[in-house]
């Protein structure tokens, strides 16, 4: 009797162990970011970098929440950044979309 209450038990966590790794393992996937998303993200960054650069604590305070706004993460952000190198004409591209991105900010009076 203590030998199948035992059998039971070690079904029942495994089961729950398996629910857990699944988990863990889909929430880890990197998500496939949106170029608009990139690049808007790459020239804000850029703007917060020019305005805050003599401050570190005030520059990752504002990075951290133009990621959080964003809802992506700095390492999201990275690994598109890294998967642009394998192409320049994709570099070349997101190039000229960030320069009219940048260039319709400061039309609007949103860069000083």
């Amino acid at each position: 009797m203590k030998r199948e209450y035992y059998l039971k038990q070690v079904k029942r966590n495994s089961f729950f162990i398996f629910i857990l790794i699944s988990l863990v393992l889909f929430s880890c996937k990197n998500k496939k970011l949106d170029d608009n998303i990139a690049i808007r993200v790459y020239v804000e960054n850029i703007i917060i970098h020019e305005k805050y650069s003599y401050n570190q604590d005030t520059l990752r305070k504002y990075q951290n929440e133009l990621f959080r706004s964003y809802n992506i993460s700095k390492i999201d952000f990275e690994n598109y950044l890294k998967s642009l190198k394998t192409d320049q004409n994709k570099w070349q591209d997101f190039f000229k979309r960030a320069e009219a991105y940048l260039n319709e900010l400061n039309k609007v009076g949103a860069v000083n």
